[in-house]
């Protein structure tokens, strides 16, 4: 489903929530990972606009059959279940020419040579998303919650797009793990640490101890 909303100018939100099919490349860089037992870093994600030719598996391509533009990684989630979610958002900015986008071709760091390999692809022939031209009174968004495999990884990571919008539930779970998290103002927390108790007793609500 998607549904119009005031961003200047108006954009179409679609949210698509699918598991990435896993490349033979992809394999391959996870097995390098899984051996040295490192982080799976996703560094991009391109678009394609192409369709699949005759007799093409999707676990043999390299990367998009017909490269339309790049996509902005705006989260990465480790999901605890061997799987990690990407969130992937394209918008109409820059875009001069509508097109129907077919698939996304997430990318991650082989840890040897640390060049981009393409890891996973989302097949959205089935359901194209179509991304209209800038300038339109009505502009695309879209974000791909793509689901994409990293077994027993150590951890993930992600190349944050800086152009790509944040919601605010994401920015208020933000700030509260900030907010409770231990590592946070040590100094801070030395200090009221030094400071709560006087002679062995507690220092009552709204005193100054700074």
């Amino acid at each position: 489903m998607s549904n119009d909303f005031e961003l200047d100018p108006a954009l179409e939100a679609q949210t698509d929530n699918d598991g990435a099919v896993p490349l033979l490349s992809g394999y391959e860089v996870l097995g390098r990972i899984l051996a040295q037992h490192g982080p799976v870093k996703y560094t991009k994600a391109l678009l394609d606009s192409g369709d699949i030719p005759a007799g093409t598996v999707i676990e043999s391509l390299t990367g998009p059959i017909q490269e339309a533009g790049e996509g902005m990684i705006a989260k990465v989630e480790n999901t605890g279940t061997g799987e990690a979610t990407v969130t992937v958002q394209v918008s109409s900015i820059g875009i001069s020419v509508g097109f129907a986008c077919k698939g996304v071709v997430l990318y991650v760091e082989d840890p040897d040579t640390k060049e981009d390999v393409a890891y996973t692809y989302l097949d959205l022939h089935g359901h194209p998303a179509w991304i209209r031209a800038e300038g339109g009174a009505t502009n695309s968004f879209v974000t791909f919650e793509i689901q994409s495999i990293i077994s027993s990884a150590s951890s993930v990571q992600a190349v944050i797009n800086t152009k790509a919008l944040a919601r605010v539930i994401d920015l208020e779970n933000a700030i509260s793990e900030h907010n409770t998290s231990p590592a946070c103002h040590q100094d801070i927390r030395a200090a009221l640490s030094n400071k709560l108790s006087r002679n062995g007793k507690l220092v009552p609500l709204g005193t100054n101890i700074l």
